[in-house]
């Protein structure tokens, strides 16, 4: 979707930034300058001011964090103002595979983002390590995903009432890219002409991997790697869906979050 929102002269994508990392991590560990009277609080506006200059004249910036940016959406939703965000998502099967079929890299980068995440749930927050370590790929993958879904909502939930943030369901820009691509350059106000988005919407940009840059990334071909991982694991998936729901029972597997995008029919 940012690469896609990216047109010279008129937006600026910029992906996973590590500034807004460093600033979510530093309110997870109350950090506080020695030097200075800086502290914590003052590094997201810090972070927005430095990204801002990447952006030429008469440009709009449109910032993809990474996902472990979330805890500080509040502190970034107040810098922004009247600025508007697309919260992207998925559901539990989606992003299970996806993680899968990147390998054990991927599994242990997940471990080290949940290390960080669960410093935003009080509950999770004195998890002892040997705990972690214990729980099964399967089950921290998932919990993961459920977590940053309850931050999502709860993102949501606080800016429903100002309208200057919608959902958006990721495969939606599979199914339905220019209507995705128009709705969510109506929504952000970004300005991109309807020749651009048609041109955008029909070019090969939206079949790039977006984690491996150079490969091609295609519906059918993902999804052929899904069903052979899905019979790799076989009943291990099953079992890892189940162990979810029966432990979060408030927790759908295919959420829809409030506030969609809304696509024209």
């Amino acid at each position: 979707m940012s690469r896609c929102l990216d047109v010279a002269g008129v937006t600026l994508s910029l992906r996973e930034p590590q500034l807004l990392l460093d600033a979510a991590n530093a309110k997870r560990l109350a950090w506080r300058s020695k030097s200075t009277q800086l502290d914590y609080r003052h590094l997201p506006k810090l972070a927005l001011a430095l990204l801002s200059k990447h952006a030429g004249p008469g440009e709009k910036l449109v910032i993809k964090p990474i996902n472990s940016v979330n805890n500080i959406i509040p502190e970034l939703l107040q810098i922004t103002g009247s600025g508007r965000s697309l919260m992207l998502y998925t559901d539990a099967r989606n992003f299970l595979l996806s993680t899968l079929k990147k390998g054990e890299e991927a599994k242990q980068t997940i471990r080290a983002m949940f290390d960080l995440l669960r410093c935003d749930f009080q509950h999770l927050s004195k998890l002892r390590l040997t705990d972690v370590i214990h729980m099964s790929d399967l089950k921290l993958i998932l919990t993961f995903w459920r977590l940053q879904i309850e931050q999502a909502d709860q993102a949501l939930k606080i800016s429903a009432s100002s309208n200057l943030m919608a959902s958006l369901y990721s495969e939606r820009l599979n199914d339905r890219p220019l209507e995705t691509l128009q709705a969510a350059n109506r929504f952000l106000e970004l300005g991109i002409s309807a020749e651009q988005l048609d041109g955008i919407a029909k070019s090969d940009v939206r079949f790039n991997d977006a984690k491996n840059i150079g490969e091609p990334f295609s519906v059918e071909k993902r999804e052929e790697i899904y069903r052979k991982l899905e019979r790799f694991y076989g009943a291990d998936l099953d079992n890892g869906f189940r162990w979810m729901t029966r432990n979060n029972p408030a927790t759908s597997l295919c959420p829809e979050l409030r506030g969609a995008l809304k696509l024209k029919s």
